[in-house]
């Protein structure tokens, strides 16, 4: 009896199968988009390449008692490739060639970056391509100070900023401490719990009016009230901080004679309880402020007093007894608002404004005069009723509460925000065609539309009297073409 036997697939044959399947899936893939495979296969090469420079960089470091390869500083700054050697970039074949690398590693489009630390034990290497030039595709400047902790552009390389400040200034750290950057040295701001570094600090002129800002000598004390100077660890990290004592009867103060000053003052101080809560208020001789609770970490408050005052001080509202706490920093400056730390030891001390433009060859190597559109993502330091700004050119004109600009000079401004408030706009420059769109809102015709005249031919500026930034800059970028609209919602998401 013949039987009909049904034979199946072997392992062998289904492998087979798959794999086809496989090979005719990808070309398939990448016939139906080529582009998006390319990119894919350049975005694996690159993470290859920069944990190939980490390593490389870190090998190097243990053999060589810690050290890092010479240049390698806390801002960003690009790598030495061939052929691509843009100012100040840091030559690492000389230190990881051959010893720890066959080759070093280049970028297939721009270059390679790489910074350390502020305690420099760390190193990070990066590069510039991210889904703001995915989306948008490669813009002409790009200026991410909160990456980069530098000035220079990742388009060119280069550092294409003027900046000068005729005097020191404090910035917070990335380890949440008060830092000191010297004359014409800018300064990268950090937030002051999680670290997270918020870009470029751009600020108007101040002059703290306190001779002696931290409490102790040049201070005086009303009823009973007491000083220890140098009695902890203050928010610059040094021991630095005064105890203040208040009893529990009568109105205890501690205040410092001030320079009296036409128009309001803002007084601010560091405050810490050395346990549970303690409740303050800050002021000058002719009105102290609401009640202000501070718990065991240092807190920076502020209250903006009128005119007319010539001593500035600290009380406890409803003192308990044996009421202590830790203070410093304190500061008195004419506005509305608190500026970074200016400290004084023995006399009033100026901080000078923060000037930062852009201008000549530096402006017009990327800029379109015809068209073009901006991504500006920024947010304001300690000062919670100024308004970002950058400006194209000298005048100034305003066309709403928000947003001001003129053809020929244009002015672009953010809007009012704090440091948990960031600001993400994209902006057309383009005759007859100005739009805006704000942290992923919809596009909005907010500018004027009505020009008769060219655009401007710069330069570009964060500050100007009467309207610098207050505030920090996270990123601008800037495409020499009037991106779509639906672009421009999406880079400010």
């Amino acid at each position: 009896m013949n039987r009909k036997q049904n034979k199946g697939f072997t392992l062998l044959e289904i492998l087979l199968v798959i794999a086809a399947i496989g090979i005719i899936a990808a070309i398939v893939l990448v016939a139906i988009n080529p582009n998006r495979q390319i990119e894919a296969a350049r975005q694996a090469k690159r993470r290859t390449d920069i944990n190939s420079i980490t390593k490389a960089i870190q090998q190097y470091s243990i053999d060589n008692n810690g050290q890092y390869p010479t240049g390698i500083d806390t801002g960003a700054k690009p790598i030495c490739q061939t052929g691509n050697t843009p100012t100040g970039c840091i030559d690492l074949s000389t230190f990881l060639v051959p010893d720890y690398l066959a080759a070093l590693p280049e970028a297939d489009s721009n270059r390679y970056y790489i910074r350390k630390n502020t305690s420099g034990t760390s190193i990070e290497v990066s590069h510039p391509k991210d889904n703001i030039w995915d989306i948008g595709g490669t813009p002409s400047l790009d200026l991410n100070f909160a990456k980069n902790k530098s000035l220079i552009d990742n388009v060119s390389g280069n550092n294409l900023i003027n900046f000068t400040r005729n005097s020191i200034g404090t910035y917070v750290g990335e380890d949440g401490l008060i830092k000191t950057a010297g004359v014409n040295e800018p300064r990268f701001e950090h937030d002051t719990v999680t670290g997270e570094s918020l870009g470029l600090l751009v600020e108007e002129s101040r002059t703290n009016r306190v001779s002696y800002s931290v409490p102790g000598t040049g201070w005086s004390v009303t009823d009973a009230a007491t000083i220890t100077t140098n009695a902890a660890t203050s928010p610059d990290g040094t021991n630095s901080a005064s105890l203040i004592y208040f009893p529990g009867s009568g109105v205890p103060i501690v205040n410092t004679t001030t320079t009296v000053s036409s128009g309001s003052k803002t007084v601010s101080v560091w405050i810490r309880s050395v346990t549970g809560n303690v409740t303050v208020r800050i002021g000058n001789s002719s009105d102290y402020g609401a009640n202000q609770t501070v718990g065991m970490s240092w807190t920076r408050i502020a209250y903006t007093c009128p005119s007319g005052s010539d001593s500035a001080g600290i009380y406890v509202s409803d003192p308990v007894v044996g009421a202590t706490f830790y203070a410093w920093g304190f500061q008195e400056e004419d506005g509305s608002f608190p500026t970074s730390y200016i400290p004084t030891s023995g006399s009033i001390v100026t901080r000078t404004a923060d000037v930062t433009s852009i201008m000549g060859t530096n402006f017009s190597s990327w800029y379109n005069q015809n068209e073009g559109t901006v991504l500006f993502n920024s947010a304001l330091g300690e000062s919670k009723d100024a308004t970002p700004s950058i400006r194209f050119g000298n005048y100034l004109w305003a066309t709403s509460p928000n947003i001001w600009r003129t053809i020929g000079n244009q002015r672009i401004i953010g809007t009012n925000s704090s440091r948990t408030i960031r600001t993400k706009q994209s902006i057309t420059l383009k005759q007859n065609d100005h739009v805006i769109s704000i942290n992923g809102a919809a596009v909005s015709a907010a500018l004027q539309n009505n020009d008769t005249t060219p655009l401007s031919t710069g330069p570009l500026s964060f500050n100007s009297p009467g309207n610098t930034l207050n505030g920090y800059i996270s990123r601008l970028t800037y495409w020499p073409q009037r991106l779509s609209n639906n672009i421009l919602q999406n880079i400010t998401k």
